[in-house]
């Protein structure tokens, strides 16, 4: 289990980012995630993306903050939260076949996040967001530095130092219901109705360099998509214990 090492760091935040269309994964929304080997006490839920989602908007976010938190440091020595689905991943084939060879993030936060539906306004009559749904994502990407024990072939226990950049979950629209999988703070309703409705791509994103070389869907991945337990019948992440501060 990772400790909490880094004394005076301070993470940076982009924050209002918003996701394209994707389909929910285990999703824990109306209560934290309280249960389970790997239970933290979040909110939390995994959004899957097709092939042809446009990701610019995010990775830009991320490697900005990065940047930002690094100046100088090699992107690709860092975690960054997107995972492509690996079928010869145990981990990942425990999550469900609609994971495999796709992308997908995984998104937590301390606090409730906001449930809308697709007119952005709070949702009603008793609808749950359930895994197998298709939604979009107000998330804010937030730099984290910390340390976690390994212990090498030779049976010596070194720490690591480990920095990325990882997603807090803000809000979540309803964009259309599907077939179910996986199980079932922060913005107003009024900024939710604004967020969501503006479908501009920004300036910035249609110039930045997201080419194969300097994507960091290529480089380190954030330790939140792994060590996943859904045989509980709920998603249960595992973002190392030393991000809990930060969060």
């Amino acid at each position: 289990m990772a400790e909490q090492t880094n004394d005076g760091f301070k993470p940076v935040y982009i924050n209002r980012l918003k996701t394209p269309v994707g389909r929910v994964g285990w999703p824990k929304l109306d209560k934290p995630d309280s249960t389970g080997q790997f239970a933290d006490n979040k909110y939390k839920a995994y959004l899957i993306f097709d092939d042809d989602a446009d990701l610019r908007q995010l990775k830009k976010a991320c490697l900005d903050c990065a940047k930002e938190t690094w100046p100088g440091e090699d992107m690709k020595k860092l975690q960054f939260p997107f995972h492509k689905g690996d079928p010869d991943n145990p981990s990942d084939v425990k999550k469900g076949e609609w994971f495999l060879g796709r992308t997908f993030i995984n998104c937590k936060s301390k606090n409730k996040p906001l449930q809308v539906g697709s007119n952005s306004r709070p949702l009603e009559g008793g609808i749950v967001i359930r895994g197998g749904y298709w939604c979009r994502f107000a998330v804010n990407a937030m730099s984290y530095m910390s340390s976690e024990r390994v212990r090498q072939p030779n049976g010596k226990v070194v720490t690591q130092t480990i920095k990325g950049v990882t997603f807090l979950l803000e809000a979540v629209q309803l964009v259309r219901e599907d077939e179910t999988f996986g199980g079932a703070g922060g913005m107003t309703t009024n900024a939710a109705a604004d967020f969501f409705d503006d479908g501009e791509i920004d300036d910035e994103v249609e110039k930045y360099d997201l080419s194969e070389e300097n994507d960091p869907a290529n480089y380190g991945e954030d330790p939140a998509n792994y060590d996943e337990d859904p045989d509980d019948g709920e998603e249960s992440g595992a973002d190392p214990d030393d991000l809990d501060a930060l969060m």
